[in-house]
């Protein structure tokens, strides 16, 4: 009798197992495996789309979609910001996601700098824009441009950004 109630057990399991994977029935019966593609960070195409977790990201251009990083993506037509957090009321229970679509940049030049930075032809980003010019990432922690310096994106009082020196991750010479 246990031994039937494991056979009904396995079957049950299978059944959602095949409704659950990347397959689809037409209107003949006949089974069409889709294609499946498992990115990083999240993503996945399928098809003629592309998610995210299990949110389908609408006017995203599939056959040109690109992740850059942990924090951005891009197709032939714009270039989104995409996170996932958690929030204090239910921080151990659920993780949240969103994607932004960035209005000014331009898809074509837009390149990822590492540790949330990046930059098109015209700026430099991190929820703020700079003269491209002289945007300057000198570690994980400390990026500077012509108005001054910033240690984890807030300003260093008193440094000089000609001048200004990272001494380790934790220290800058604002005086070097």
């Amino acid at each position: 009798m246990k031994f039937i109630k494991f056979i009904f057990y396995l079957l049950g399991v299978l059944t959602v197992w095949c409704f659950a994977s990347c397959k689809n029935s037409n209107n003949r019966g006949k089974v069409v495996t889709k294609t499946c593609d498992k990115m990083d960070n999240g993503f996945t195409r399928k098809d003629d789309a592309i998610w995210f977790y299990e949110i389908v990201l609408q006017n995203v251009d599939p056959n040109t979609f690109n992740v850059l990083d942990d924090y951005f993506f891009k197709d032939k037509n714009h270039v989104y910001f995409y996170e996932s957090y958690r929030t204090s009321e239910d921080y151990f229970t659920s993780k949240r996601k969103r994607h932004l679509q960035l209005e000014k940049e331009d898809p074509a030049s837009f390149i990822s700098l590492g540790f949330g930075y990046a930059k098109d032809k015209n700026t430099a980003k991190y929820f703020s824009e700079t003269d491209v010019a002289i945007f300057k990432i000198l570690n994980e922690k400390y990026t500077l441009d012509k108005n001054g310096v910033y240690y984890h994106r807030k300003k260093v009082k008193n440094a000089v950004p000609l001048s200004f020196k990272v001494l380790s991750n934790f220290m800058g010479d604002a005086d070097a």
